[in-house]
């Protein structure tokens, strides 16, 4: 099933709408009659794939672990091992 909504209506009613999402609707939402997004449903499995596959997603988490380490600070794996903890 798909369906429209404007941006004011999806504001007001963020809830009802990511509640039909999940029970397989697509909406489009769009501003001022032209579509600037799409809400499908989404899986934790498919969630992954989706991210590792956006190069400015990917750009943006190396960007930001270079920032992190110039800063000092220190990585999940890292912090786990001091604390004795095994991996998750």
């Amino acid at each position: 099933m798909l369906r429209f909504i404007n941006i004011h209506e999806l504001h007001a009613r963020t809830p009802q709408a990511i509640r039909q999402v999940e029970r397989g609707a697509k909406i489009v939402v769009t501003k001022r009659g032209k579509p600037k997004a799409l809400l499908l449903p989404l899986s934790e499995e498919e969630i992954e794939d989706i991210v590792l596959a956006s190069p400015s997603f990917l750009k943006g988490l190396k960007s930001a672990d270079r920032e992190g380490r110039r800063k000092g600070w220190r990585t999940l794996a890292e912090v786990r091992k001091e604390l004795g903890l095994r991996d998750a």
